[in-house]
């Protein structure tokens, strides 16, 4: 609340706060609390301060009174009023010039139709009958001449063709929009060309040419508010030229617009070979010859931006020198000078890809396949009857609607694609074999066994973290407070720690590649029922590392020797492998040869989840293969968190990935049980390698955990 005299009050309040809120920067800046003491002494802060005033103001001073305020306001009042008299006049001038290119277009058309009158009745007898669909109405059909010169009285003379195109298909695109600046201009709610309709896409308009830096006015006027009223009158009179204006002469609204259809000005499109020469070395970048015949010519469907067109052209080039064969998604090549038999190489760059025998698609429609069943886990059964109801059913086409045949080929030629791009090769197989053998050769050529290439040299921070010699603990108080947390390097007492700097230098320590893997099944009966389940390797974070299929059983010495294919050297291994049945394998692993193999290098744990349903008695899988011991004898397994009530432990680590991995692959389980086994191969490699190509992550330095049991301190099996 404000107290002040009757004097000062009318003198100066009354006088200078009530025009303010019609500014908003002064207003912000009256409401604007001061700088405090503590502000004041961060330069930056200051500088800022000064320089927002400087731009309110327009002149910077330590103080400002009631005077400078009533002087503010009164220049701001001026610049308005000149502003909006710049305005009307802009406006004037702009619907004076629409009313003359209006005239100027009539005129044009009027003198292009003086015909005799039995001319007319002649010609009109070959003239095609050209109806527009009911719900749209013809692409406007006007002279070019009449265009192009409208375009250069009305706008700037060096608008250039894009510019023009984007406002003519603005105007088609907007025809509810002029439909509604039609029926207000008409009722005499505003009698100028300005409505609020008009003016709203002029202003949208303005502000796209503005982001292209297009001058899109001969003269253009400083307020911003005239450059509106101006491209507005402009777009006015150009919806007039192009009969998208429903007034008649006198003013009054005719029959509302229909959407325009863009049938007649679709492009012409072909398919053919990308490379303009050929690719072989010894040929030295030739020409490549048309080789397609005219009697031979096919004319495909295609499926470009989801959208059909029917009878397109398929060529195809040859290299006369080394006789290989370009198409658009592939080459062919013979195996030699005289055998007629050849190989097939998929291009990683395909623009169009072929799904069917008369049927090609853009690689738009093959990725949206491989996205849906990534995704939303769909078959290709469903993914056929969504596109053909979504998208085939409201085209008018003589096309066939999709088969699901049609959407597994689109995967499969996406997802091979996909795999080998990342793996910077191209797949090259024998030509003229079917999809199921294509899918085998994929799974044999980029499958590399079920390792996941794509996670190699995988490092983020879930999954790796610094080394620490020494574990986070909590320390209660003495006194009942709350608890701290400190830093111990105390150990199990029955445990013998490896003297680590000893064999390993700091540098291997913090640099060479290990992560953090969980191995867990997830089971999965085959068709033959061979095998029992899929076996994965998972990062923490969710990348999957490999994967192999198991028959007859999970045995620890398969699990063994699957960890040794997929980390077969002693850098690559990693520091910890979480496993539900990580007690039997360290067993299995003791009492073989596999334990001078992995007891250097990596530790195995139990996940979370199954450490809680092991044996309290099992002093092995207590002591050695605890997943969070709080005792400090795994400081990398144990993070001290601080929340509202003190510290608290949590896991460093998610050792539950391969769970919920199980549960994502669980949805395809109706899709894998009716496939054979070629298809069951590529179809969840490629699903796995896609889980790393989905994801992005950032790389950290790498975790290194010494060891810190050996053999003879394991405790003894039979006790």
């Amino acid at each position: 609340m404000c107290f002040t005299s009757k004097t000062m009050w009318y003198s100066w309040y009354e006088i200078a706060f009530p025009p303010v809120p019609t500014y908003r920067p002064m207003e912000a800046w009256l409401e604007r609390d001061p700088l405090t003491e503590e502000e004041l002494e961060d330069e930056d802060l200051v500088r800022t301060y000064q320089e927002d005033t400087k731009d309110v103001w327009g002149v910077l001073k330590n103080s400002y009174n009631f005077q400078d305020l009533i002087r503010w306001v009164g220049n701001a009042e001026k610049e308005r009023k000149e502003a909006e008299a710049e305005a009307a006049e802009a406006e004037a001038e702009a619907e004076k010039q629409a009313r003359r290119s209006i005239r100027k277009g009539k005129e044009r058309q009027r003198d292009k139709e003086v015909h005799p009158v039995w001319v007319i009745i002649y010609l009109l007898g070959f003239l095609p009958a050209v109806t527009a669909l009911g719900n749209e109405q013809p692409f406007p059909d006007i002279p070019f001449a009449v265009f192009s010169q409208f375009i250069l009285d009305t706008f700037d003379s060096q608008v250039s063709l894009s510019t023009a195109l984007l406002l003519l298909f603005t105007l088609t695109e907007n025809t509810e929009l002029l439909n509604l600046h039609a029926r207000q201009r008409s009722s005499g709610l505003n009698p100028r060309t300005g409505t609020s309709w008009i003016r709203a896409l002029g202003k949208a308009v303005l502000r796209r040419v503005e982001v292209d830096e297009v001058k899109l006015l001969k003269d253009t006027p400083k307020a911003l508010e005239a450059q509106i009223i101006a491209v507005s009158a402009n777009l006015d009179a150009f919806a007039g030229v192009l009969h998208l204006l429903p007034v008649t002469d006198d003013n009054k609204f005719s029959k509302a617009l229909k959407p325009v259809s863009h049938k007649t000005i679709e492009a012409v499109y072909t398919i053919c070979p990308q490379s303009s020469m050929c690719q072989t070395r010894s040929c030295e970048s030739k020409a490549i010859q048309q080789v397609t015949r005219k009697k031979n010519l096919p004319l495909v469907t295609l499926i470009k931006d989801f959208k059909i067109y029917t009878k397109v052209p398929v060529l195809s080039g040859q290299c006369i020198q080394c006789k290989t064969y370009y198409y658009s998604d592939h080459e062919r090549f013979p195996d030699s000078a005289r055998s007629e038999k050849g190989h097939k190489l998929y291009l990683n760059d395909a623009k169009y890809i072929k799904i069917g025998s008369n049927t090609w698609v853009d690689r738009r429609f093959t990725s949206g396949v491989l996205n849906a069943m990534y995704n939303f886990h769909g078959s290709t059964s469903a993914y056929a009857q969504f596109w053909n109801y979504t998208f085939w059913k409201n085209q008018v086409t003589t096309a066939r609607q999709i088969s699901h045949r049609q959407i597994w080929m689109a995967f499969l030629q996406e997802s091979i694609r996909t795999v080998a791009q990342h793996s910077q090769v191209n797949l090259v197989l024998k030509d003229g074999i079917s999809s199921e053998e294509v899918a085998k050769g994929a799974f044999k050529n980029l499958g590399d066994n079920g390792m996941i290439r794509a996670g190699d040299g995988h490092s983020c921070d879930e999954c790796t973290h610094k080394y620490k010699a020494e574990a986070d603990t909590i320390q209660p108080q003495d006194d009942g407070s709350a608890p701290i947390a400190s830093t111990s390097n105390q150990a199990n007492s029955d445990i013998e720690v490896d003297a680590a700097p000893v064999k390993l230098n700091v540098l291997r320590i913090w640099k060479i590649t290990g992560e953090v893997y969980s191995v867990k099944l997830m089971k999965r009966h085959m068709e033959t029922s061979v095998f029992y389940c899929v076996e994965t390797v998972v990062a923490p974070c969710g990348v999957v590392i490999a994967w192999t299929l198991f028959d007859k059983a999970e045995a620890p010495t398969k699990i063994l020797e699957f960890l040794g294919k997929v980390f077969p050297t002693p850098d690559s291994k990693p520091d910890y492998v979480c496993i539900d049945k990580a007690c039997a394998v360290l067993r299995t692993a003791v009492a073989s040869r596999h334990w001078g193999i992995w007891k250097h290098t990596t530790r195995f744990i139990v996940d979370a989840y199954h450490y809680a349903n092991h044996k309290v008695t099992d002093n092995l899988c207590r002591i050695y293969c605890n997943p969070a011991p709080e005792d400090g004898s795994a400081p990398n397994l144990i993070l001290v968190k601080r929340g509202p009530k003190g510290p608290y432990f949590q896991r460093a680590y998610n050792t539950q990935a391969c769970e919920q991995l199980n549960a994502w692959i669980g949805g395809y389980e109706a899709i894998l049980n009716r496939m054979t086994g070629y298809n069951f191969n590529w179809l969840l490699h490629s699903m796995l390698s896609t889980i790393r190509l989905f994801t992005s992550h950032g790389t950290y330095e790498t975790l290194r955990v010494v060891p810190w049991y050996s053999l003879e301190q394991v405790v003894p099996w039979d006790s």
